[in-house]
């Protein structure tokens, strides 16, 4: 369906999108949380930051949950980011999450976090995940492998090592650029 025949409000509602770089902006952790859901209690944001693990590290911060971030989320790291932007996906609860390289600039730790917190979220929302990198989508139901632009292939993981001879090349040597993985996961 045409985007352009729908209210803006309606469609934006149902979608939480999480880009490479999450956009936090200048305020406290609580409220780079609650922007998700503006008329959230404080129990649901607090259980979506939880769910998120940012209480994994807001005891690091002094003022918790009232640590101020600056312009550009200046003042967390990338992953602490990453965790933050979570937290809203979890407030906000859309049917459909679309993430945009979510595991660039992480750590092999919250690498993991990331993959383990996706999947517990697939398990009641659809999940489109965009990466270059393998380990990001390897568990992805459906995986579509594309190459300039065009779509060479589709299916699972052990699909694709089987059928692809792009996809085995893509696994071993993932450093080109012009090849892409969209896959998804979830109802």
């Amino acid at each position: 369906q045409d985007l352009a025949n729908l209210q803006r409000a309606q469609w934006q509602k149902n979608i939480a999108w999480v880009p490479q770089n999450p956009q936090l902006f200048f305020g406290s952790i609580l409220q780079n949380i609650q922007i998700a859901d503006p008329s959230a209690s404080l129990e649901q944001v607090l259980d979506a930051a939880k769910k998120a693990g940012v209480d994994q590290f807001i005891n690091s911060f002094k003022d918790g949950y009232q640590h101020i971030i600056q312009e550009q989320g200046v003042g967390v790291s990338g992953g602490q980011r990453q965790r933050i932007a979570m937290a809203r996906v979890f407030l906000k609860q859309a049917p459909l999450l679309i993430l945009d390289e979510p595991s660039a600039h992480l750590d092999t730790q919250t690498q993991q976090w990331l993959t383990n917190t996706l999947a517990m979220y697939a398990k009641q929302h659809y999940v489109l995940v965009v990466a270059h990198k393998l380990h990001t989508i390897k568990n992805a139901d459906t995986i579509f492998l594309l190459n300039q632009g065009e779509l060479t292939a589709s299916g699972s993981h052990q699909q694709l090592l089987q059928q692809s001879a792009l996809y085995n090349l893509l696994l071993n040597a993932q450093t080109n650029p012009d090849e892409m993985l969209i896959a998804s996961k979830g109802l």
